[in-house]
């Protein structure tokens, strides 16, 4: 199996996070990379809200 596509997939792990002061996501997608699905996340800032909202599904609290 591809070593890529296992990060990318997780693996088949089905873990989920809560992403406390979010940031544009870039930990987030490391997670997501690792199999790890992001649920909630949480950020004050409005563009990095926007940001992060461009590359994850998970609700935004803000």
């Amino acid at each position: 199996m591809n070593l890529m596509r296992i990060l990318i997939n997780g693996g088949g792990c089905m873990y989920t996070s809560i992403d406390l002061f979010a940031g544009p996501g870039g930990l987030a997608t490391g997670f997501m990379w690792s199999g790890i699905k992001p649920l909630i996340a949480v950020e004050m800032s409005y563009w990095t809200v926007q940001t992060y909202s461009a590359s994850h599904d998970a609700e935004i609290l803000i």
